[in-house]
């Protein structure tokens, strides 16, 4: 389990349950408010094997303020 802002505990085991069923719309929505809470530094770790952010296909995502020269 896992403690929310609020205090609030939520089971990850039933979220990743209740995640499986939702819509394309409401996942969306979700992964905007991630990008939203997740700090800068942990947006990489929260997309890796997914998103592939060096991609040529999507250059803009990676903030070229954090690229080492």
């Amino acid at each position: 389990m896992t403690s929310t802002a609020m205090g609030q505990r939520v089971d990850t085991e039933k979220l990743r349950a209740a995640l499986r069923h939702m819509s394309r719309g409401n996942l969306l929505s979700i992964a905007n408010r991630a990008i939203e809470l997740v700090p800068r530094a942990r947006l990489g770790s929260l997309v890796a094997g997914i998103v592939r952010l060096g991609s040529p296909l999507l250059p803009s995502l990676v903030d070229p303020s954090t690229i080492a020269a």
